[in-house]
């Protein structure tokens, strides 16, 4: 729907979105999964049952910035399981709740 997507469209028009040249960096960002595509060492974990179940061959990346540009490659419909891929999420809100400082204090302290 147009509608929904009319503030990137103006933006793309004016040449006012963050990322200028998106067809180049998507191009590069496609060529770095496809490099990575192969890299098969090790196993997959099996103390977390969800990750046991997982298929390595599976692989899949996405990208938003946050003009909302958007674009993702592989099995992106396929679920997974967060497990540590959670954390630069969790510690990125802290940053943003909390403050630079205080997270410093803070992760200095548990780790």
């Amino acid at each position: 729907y147009v509608g929904d997507a009319i503030g990137i469209i103006a933006k793309a028009l004016k040449k006012q979105l963050v990322i200028l040249d998106w067809p180049a960096f998507i191009t590069v960002l496609g060529e770095i999964l496809e490099s990575c595509r192969d890299f098969n060492d090790g196993n997959v974990a099996t103390y977390i049952p969800q990750l046991a179940r997982s298929d390595p061959k599976t692989w899949a990346m996405a990208v938003c910035t946050i003009d909302g540009q958007r674009r993702s490659w592989g099995a992106t419909q396929v679920p997974f399981c967060l497990q540590s891929v959670s954390k630069p999420f969790t510690y990125a809100i802290a940053m943003d709740e909390l403050g630079a400082e205080e997270v410093s204090i803070l992760t200095f302290f548990f780790f």
